[in-house]
């Protein structure tokens, strides 16, 4: 939203108007259109973030009243937790393969007796166990000649090296492992807080919307927050804020940090907090007129337009775009229409995040954290991939929403660490 810093506006204001009776100091500024108030003129209001006060001027900028805007607080922490688990199996990363020669011609074999006969003629040892690989291939190995892979825990079921043969001639296979784990290990083992907490509560705030009036063919540049007579009849001032659910706790994906005798220490980082749970409508004296159940997915935005002589509210709802109709005298709102959000695929490398998008579909991405507040954005393309570079992100979840010409048209919860 483009607002005017009163620094400058309202020292403006106070030279032409010198019978004023109060100098207002207010951190941003807007102007209510005449078709929201009750008295049918614009209204300037200044608001302080600081103090959560509004104050509502006459046309000359005299001060009207002062309220406070009640929006409340929300809380999140981050942290990292670790728990210790045994590997239920591994799984082959990289496999190096070369061929058995006898004076450097490569040695024939079709089946694993004939294989480990061959083997004990060139290396001596007789210990030979038959197995089938990851590829399916007819293989053996011998402990006189090779270790396995977590031997401890998982016996003798991953040999570095073995022997396998391949298109009838027999290769030496050398390969490296990664550990598996059950997710029932996972879910069930005791994960504990490592390292420092990070606590913080953010504060909320009234919600931007844009106005627009097709009955009239009436749209307004600028966004707002405060009006009269949108949401009801009287001549209190209104504005909407984001309802906060219970805390949510959203784990990253784990990995392998540490080792002790009872198995591998994995860490993951922890995000907890109060995600969006809808938007309540409140007056100037913090009564709440009417109410929205509408999921978060951290970047808010709202349309409220009047056609046909009825009031709508278009907005997000965990990236669906969902129409409601709200009724003036009963206050009572109805969802009409929902748009299921379009899906694309977001990669998350360290603090670079990819978008692989149809360019026909989405054109713009933006970083939001838990708190709806905007971290990073691309570059408006016209198709291929999207960048965003968090590289001044904390660790935590954030939402990566999808936009097409500045519209929302899907999201995607990430994570950090």
């Amino acid at each position: 939203m483009k607002r005017i810093l009163l620094s400058a506006a309202l020292t403006a204001a106070t030279a032409l108007n010198a019978t004023a009776q109060e100098v207002a100091r207010v951190s941003e500024f807007e102007i209510t259109p005449s078709a929201l108030t009750s008295n049918g003129k614009p209204v300037p209001v200044g608001i302080d973030d600081e103090k959560q006060e509004v104050t509502i001027f006459d046309t000359d900028f005299n001060v009207v009243k002062k309220f406070n805007y009640t929006c409340g607080t929300y809380t999140y922490r981050t942290y990292s937790e670790i728990a210790t688990v045994k590997p239920s199996g591994a799984k082959v990363t990289q496999e190096n393969s070369y061929d058995v020669t006898i004076d450097n011609l490569p040695v024939a074999a079709n089946t694993v007796s004939e294989m480990t006969q061959k083997l004990t003629e060139i290396y001596g040892n007789s210990d030979y166990y038959g197995f089938t690989d990851h590829k399916g291939r007819t293989c053996c190995w011998s402990p006189s000649r090779t270790s396995c892979y977590e031997s401890q825990w998982l016996g003798a079921t991953y040999p570095h090296m073995y022997y396998c043969i391949e298109d009838g001639y027999i290769k030496e296979i050398f390969v490296d492992y990664e550990h598996k784990f059950n997710q029932d290990n996972i879910d069930n083992a005791e994960w504990t807080i490592s390292g420092d907490v990070e606590e913080n509560t953010g504060n909320a705030y009234p919600v931007e919307f844009e106005y627009l009036d097709y009955d009239a063919n009436i749209a307004f540049d600028e966004e707002n927050n405060y009006t009269q007579t949108l949401f009801n009849d009287d001549d209190k001032w209104e504005y909407m804020v984001q309802k906060y659910g219970p805390a949510e706790k959203r784990k990253s994906d784990y990995w392998s940090w540490d080792r002790n005798d009872n198995g591998i220490v994995l860490r993951r980082t922890v995000y907890e907090g109060q995600a969006r749970v809808g938007y309540d409508i409140k007056n100037e004296d913090g009564d709440i007129i009417a109410s929205i159940n509408a999921k978060g997915t951290g970047g808010e935005w709202l349309d409220i337009f009047k056609i046909g002589g009825n009031l709508y509210l278009l907005l997000d709802d965990g990236g669906d775009e969902v129409l409601y109709k709200y009724d003036r005298q009963s206050t009572e709102i109805k969802e009409v229409t929902r748009s299921e959000a379009k899906r694309a695929n977001v990669r998350v490398n360290g603090r670079s995040i990819t978008v692989e998008a149809d360019g026909k579909d989405v054109d713009e991405v933006e970083l939001f954290d838990i708190g709806g507040r905007k971290m990073a954005s691309s570059a408006r393309k016209s198709a291929g991939h999207l960048n965003l570079n968090a590289a001044n992100a904390a660790d935590g979840v954030y939402s990566v929403a999808l936009k097409k010409r500045g519209r929302l048209v899907g999201a995607q919860k990430i994570v950090l660490k």
